[in-house]
């Protein structure tokens, strides 16, 4: 009423999500006198709304809000998964170049990675690394050169340039791989 017989509008009750905060809010406004006080902020509709669901614990897609409760590979695109795997192997591979010792800084950053990696496979995604794997043109995979290499008896994946992501059990991404072949030379003499 008072806030009336002043000009100012009427308050309007606090939402339910921010209930506690505006009567302690309020509460400490009566300490003052009253040219002093600062009247609650009068936000429209739509902005108090959005800030009410900013205010609520984030929840990742598939998750039932449940702390413990396992991430739903089936809501989540494959594609996107794939993509965000590909980029950690890619990172992870970038960090660790074969033959150098690891620097202190990039063990911290590979510790966050195998964190992330276990996340992941927690959800059922899985990254397949096809390197140094023997070639059998059955497996879904990409080839996008064949390279005679020397020391191979067989066919072998000489570099992946893309793992292999399954989502669930299921192919997300095909691996994109280079095969060695035997070299000539090695092919005589067998």
């Amino acid at each position: 009423m008072a806030a009336a017989r002043d000009g100012a509008r009427p308050e309007r009750a606090p939402r339910s999500g921010r209930r506690g905060a505006g009567i302690a809010a309020t509460a400490r406004q009566w300490r003052y006198p009253r040219e002093f006080r600062i009247p609650p902020p009068r936000w429209p509709a739509a902005l108090a709304d959005l800030s009410d669901m900013l205010s609520r614990p984030a929840v990742s897609p598939g998750r039932d809000g449940a702390p413990g409760a396992p991430l739903d590979v089936a809501a989540l695109e494959p594609r996107d998964v794939a993509r965000v795997a590909t980029e950690l192997w890619r990172l992870r591979r970038q960090l660790t170049p074969a033959g150098a010792p690891v620097a202190p800084e990039a063990r911290r950053a590979l510790r966050r990675l195998d964190a992330v990696s276990d996340v992941l496979a927690a959800a059922g995604v899985e990254v397949q690394d096809h390197d140094g794997a023997p070639y059998d043109s059955g497996q879904n995979l990409m080839v996008l050169a064949f390279e005679q290499t020397d020391g191979l008896t067989d066919e072998r994946v000489v570099q992946t340039l893309r793992p292999s992501v399954y989502l669930g059990g299921r192919l997300a991404q095909a691996g994109e791989v280079i095969v060695g072949t035997p070299s000539r030379d090695q092919q005589e003499r067998t």
